[in-house]
């Protein structure tokens, strides 16, 4: 070690977790010069040092080294076709949830206002137990034709196809992949006629949100002990709070 010290080096001392420069080496005894503050004097930075008695085992030659940055590992959302023409869901980066397209051999699809229909989607998933996928969002283009998605809770550990309940709420919904929609801006749109409205097939029909499945104990206790739990609200419902 000592013939691996010169003076003048700097060095690190390993005890203190410190930089210093090396001013004398003396038997098993070090002396080495830190850096404790800085002071203005003027327009100059003066260093203000002080010394540090050590033992030469404590002091190695410093290396500059670049911090490793540990990457944060990503936790992984995976999706794989139960049916080959299906379209695996997707989002821009900006965006909070991922678009689910329908899946079927028909040319066409029908929804039947004021019903619950289920549409297939061709696909499964998998992610970990901490998430859930949260299908209760419509897009703005489903919305618009009053293609309500009913909630939908895709839980970590099941691995079946996802379906779409989708209830039209004021006329059929025929999705179709043959009829002549007409393009805007080069998109196809949806077409509402007197009695269904046509939605292209290759539009997105509901969108789905990852969302954390929180980590909490359960516990029983008796109806009087948690009515003396604090509570603002209280026992008001059905309006009475009067907001």
């Amino acid at each position: 070690m000592v013939n691996k010290l010169e003076k003048g080096m700097l060095v690190w001392m390993k005890d203190q977790k410190q930089k210093g420069k090396l001013i004398t080496i003396k038997g098993d005894k070090a002396v080495v010069e830190v850096i404790v503050d800085y002071i203005i004097e003027g327009d100059k930075k003066k260093r203000v040092t002080e010394t540090v008695d050590t033992e030469v085992k404590n002091v190695v030659k410093y290396k500059e080294r670049k911090k490793k940055v540990k990457k944060r590992k990503k936790d992984v959302l995976y999706f794989a076709k139960t049916h080959p023409e299906a379209k695996i869901p997707s989002k821009r980066f900006e965006d909070a949830g991922y678009d689910f397209y329908a899946c079927f051999d028909e040319d066409e699809m029908v929804l039947t206002k004021h019903k619950p229909n289920l549409v297939p989607t061709g696909v499964a998933t998998a992610m970990p137990p901490k998430y859930f996928l949260n299908l209760k969002h419509e897009r703005g283009s489903t919305a618009k034709y009053g293609m309500s998605v009913l909630a939908g809770v895709v839980d970590s550990g099941f691995r079946g196809q996802i379906w779409i309940n989708i209830v039209p709420t004021y006329k059929d919904v025929v999705i179709s992949k043959t009829y002549d929609f007409p393009k805007v801006d080069g998109k196809v749109k949806p077409v509402e006629l007197e009695d269904k409205i046509m939605y292209p097939y290759e539009l997105a029909i509901a969108q789905a949100t990852l969302e954390l499945v929180p980590n909490v104990d359960v516990k029983e206790i008796s109806y009087e002990k948690l009515e003396k739990i604090p509570s603002v609200r209280g026992k008001t419902q059905l309006g009475e709070s009067g907001k």
